[in-house]
């Protein structure tokens, strides 16, 4: 019997509750998103013997600019803290849905490439997805970051 009032109490108390698409919007003030835009983490390396040119100091980034198509200036920083990035050219680029461009331009020479972006809200946040890295001139390999989202990539470039 005891069961009975249970189950039948349980079915009014859940028939009662509001659903998902009877409440009014969800409340993302208070909800930290990972970035949902194109990360990047540039390492830059000898073709010949694989040095990393920016540790040995063979490429000067102190006067480098990024860009993306629109020709806005993006900022540099390794905000991730993952040692093996450390000497990476990191940046975020504010990903147009479909074809978007880099050019990083150092003191010796300008490097090209582009990606094809894709995303999508999901609850409070954006999923961006990245895919078809092509670096113009020079040859590279195209790796994910750790457990980050599809959209964070590490671009190792051979000079």
């Amino acid at each position: 019997m005891k069961t009975i009032v249970f189950c039948c109490l349980s079915l009014v108390i859940w028939s009662c509750s509001p659903r998902l698409d009877e409440r009014e919007t969800l409340d993302c003030s208070n909800v930290l998103c990972i970035s949902g835009d194109g990360y990047f983490a540039v390492r830059l390396i000898d073709k010949v013997t694989g040095a990393d040119l920016i540790l040995n100091k063979s490429i000067d980034t102190m006067n480098m600019l990024v860009a993306n198509a629109s020709k806005e200036r993006l900022f540099v920083a390794n905000r991730m803290g993952i040692d093996s990035l450390k000497t990476a050219i990191m940046f975020d680029d504010h990903s147009k849905e479909g074809s978007n461009s880099i050019s990083i331009k150092l003191k010796e020479k300008t490097i090209n490439f582009s990606y094809q972006y894709s995303g999508q809200k999901n609850g409070c946040c954006m999923i961006g997805h990245v895919q078809n890295v092509l670096v113009k001139d020079f040859d590279f390999a195209v790796y994910g970051i750790g457990n980050y989202p599809d959209n964070y990539k590490t671009v190792v470039i051979k000079l």
